[in-house]
């Protein structure tokens, strides 16, 4: 059940001949909850069985033919054009589609003009958790602190590829990777702004213990997009998808490209010994997403992982490196909580001064 495997099940699909495959809606989709929990689905007990194999191959990124899957709907088509680099971060096969029919009104309807673009993803189908998917997919975009996150519009399944299609709007700006390529490392106050609009992004998904909305620490520099002033715009949410051995496959993608240090130390640990405090404890979920979004300001102040905040040579403010110590810290036990986070001075004496300063004006 490995990558290995649906690959080689798409290549044998490819060269019978197939033209189509007809996606097969999943019960969740047609009848979604709608209860008061709704929004905070329990962690599925199907995580807790995964296969040895899957927990430890990273997660490939491959090429899907999203035509013959039956993934790209009416009136659209797939592009010649790449998609983001943060889409295939985790891994994965990913296109762009482009609106080739525009959407036909209804009677004495007026309906807003589609995105002529939009992103999909296609992952192993064990490496997904279809119902909080379907579940981002109806609320996401009503949560406070998650607008941010690119749109998700559609999540359907391709059975006979063993694949789970995502459809996505793009982001907007443009990706932290390559904005720190062309105008160079965040200054303290930028950085501060981003580091406040990731700990709300946290806060609002994980605001009551039951939320199982959860990137498992997953964050790449090319998923976070920002404006022209460096100010966070946009977000691609891959983690937010992924079960626990998707998360766990996903985690050794992100070693690959950056190091071992760049994950949170909890899900390291549920990598390498199978440990499942990740699973059973919300707060270790809470602390993982922490850590990424530390790791992640980090990397823009001044591109080192995780491990190389106490190198005397970063030249850090000491307040900064208070904290992100703080909220780096390798027991995610002792580790400084979200909402402690947001109180510390390194950011609430910025945004007070800059308050002032605007009063002044």
């Amino acid at each position: 059940m490995g990558n290995q495997c649906h690959r080689k099940a798409c290549e044998a699909a490819a060269q019978g001949n197939m033209t189509c495959a007809t996606f097969t809606p999943c019960p969740e989709q047609e009848s979604a909850c709608l209860s008061i929990d709704a929004r905070f689905p329990t962690i599925s007990q199907g995580d807790l069985v995964h296969d040895a194999n899957e927990a430890s191959l990273s997660m490939e990124r491959t090429r899907l033919d999203f035509n013959a899957m039956g993934a790209v709907p009416t009136g659209w088509a797939v592009s010649k054009d790449d998609p983001p680099d943060g889409l295939l971060a985790l891994g994965g096969a990913a296109c762009l589609i482009h609106q080739t029919k525009p959407d036909v009104p209804l009677k004495g309807q007026v309906v807003p003009p589609s995105p002529k673009y939009k992103m999909l993803l296609a992952l192993p189908d064990w490496a997904v958790d279809v119902r909080r998917a379907h579940n981002l997919v109806q609320y996401a975009s009503n949560l406070q602190g998650m607008q941010k996150f690119c749109r998700l519009t559609g999540v359907v399944r391709a059975p006979c590829f063993n694949q789970v299609v995502v459809e996505c709007d793009l982001p907007r700006g443009e990706s932290l990777e390559s904005w720190l390529g062309r105008h160079g490392s965040l200054d303290e106050e930028t950085s501060q702004d981003l580091f406040r609009e990731l700990l709300q992004i946290m806060a609002s998904m994980h605001r009551t213990s039951r939320s199982s909305i959860t990137l498992w620490g997953l964050i790449h520099p090319s998923m976070v997009h920002l404006g022209p002033r460096g100010d966070l715009v946009s977000m691609i949410p891959i983690g937010c998808l992924l079960s626990f051995a998707g998360a766990k496959s996903c985690g050794l993608t992100l070693c690959d490209s950056m190091t071992m240090h760049w994950l949170p130390p909890e899900l390291y640990k549920a990598i390498s010994t199978s440990d499942r405090f990740l699973i059973v404890d919300a707060s270790a979920r809470f602390a993982a997403d922490t850590f990424a979004a530390a790791a992640v300001v980090l990397h823009a102040m001044r591109q080192v992982p995780p491990d190389g905040l106490h190198n005397s040579a970063l030249l850090l403010p000491e307040s900064a490196v208070d904290l992100l110590s703080k909220v780096l810290y390798v027991d995610f036990r002792w580790r400084l909580s979200c909402a402690d986070a947001q109180d510390h001075p390194w950011l609430c004496n910025a945004k007070s001064l800059k308050q002032s300063m605007t009063r002044r004006l």
